[in-house]
């Protein structure tokens, strides 16, 4: 529920249409449905196509709105798969703090 609890309620929908509030909001009915859909979907090693889509949109920076290089890329991904990704990512870091201090003790 923490990674639900840091989703930023005020960022736009993703390709799927959901926005991160309705995640927040939901969170204890959601949480476990979807630890349940995670669970599964990692022991066969499997992203749905529709988390690996984003939808990229320029956003005007500064000064001049002709001007290409005044522009930055926004990328819309699904709030499903940011979850995720930020449970596995939180994970690897777990994975990789513990064994560098282990690797430090040996030398």
């Amino acid at each position: 529920m923490s990674f639900i609890d840091k989703l930023k309620s005020n960022r736009s929908w993703g390709p799927d249409g959901l926005p991160p509030i309705l995640y927040k909001q939901l969170k204890q009915c959601l949480s476990a449905p979807l630890a349940l859909v995670y669970n599964q979907l990692l022991s066969v090693s499997y992203v749905p196509p529709e988390w690996l889509v984003a939808h990229i949109v320029p956003v005007h920076k500064k000064e001049i709105t002709s001007d290409v290089a005044n522009y930055r890329p926004i990328s819309f991904t699904c709030v499903t798969s940011k979850i995720l990704e930020r449970i596995v990512v939180n994970c690897i870091l777990d994975h990789l703090i513990h064994n560098i201090t282990l690797c430090t003790t040996w030398f």
